[in-house]
């Protein structure tokens, strides 16, 4: 859906940045799971939509993950709703746990309160709904 709006340079760049920004130089928590190929399973806790799975995939890509989605970017969803599941190294996927989820956390926030000011909208052009919105009036030499 939106996986070609950013240049792919431009968004591993990003997804490097946001990688060191996370972790610390030296990866305590990698060193004691070492390599052994893992799995964890991603979680919708909340009602929403479900956003930013494009940069979710650069992460897991960044980071020789495999990941595979049951549900699509904009879908609405339920709690508890699995999400995906994603497999490989665990080192890897320990420095991809927090990124991603934040990452979707934040992205499905913003998508879920848009979807509801698109409803809102509409309600009110339908003529279903009335919003008053404070406005400040001028005062002398402001007009």
């Amino acid at each position: 859906m939106c996986e070609n709006v950013l240049h792919p340079l431009h968004l591993q760049n990003l997804v490097r940045q946001w990688l060191l920004e996370d972790t610390s130089s030296f990866d305590f928590g990698g060193s004691v799971v070492g390599d052994r190929r893992c799995e964890f399973t991603i979680y919708m806790k909340s009602p929403g939509v479900l956003a930013g799975i494009p940069f979710v995939n650069a992460v897991f890509s960044e980071l020789n993950l495999q990941v595979t989605w049951f549900q699509k970017e904009g879908d609405q969803l339920l709690p508890i709703t699995e999400v995906g599941k994603v497999c490989g190294p665990a080192k890897n996927l320990l420095l991809a746990e927090r990124l991603a989820l934040n990452i979707l956390s934040r992205a499905s926030g913003i998508a879920t309160v848009a979807t509801k000011m698109r409803g809102r909208l509409s309600d009110k052009q339908a003529g279903r709904a009335h919003w008053l919105v404070p406005v400040k009036q001028p005062q002398g030499s402001e007009w």
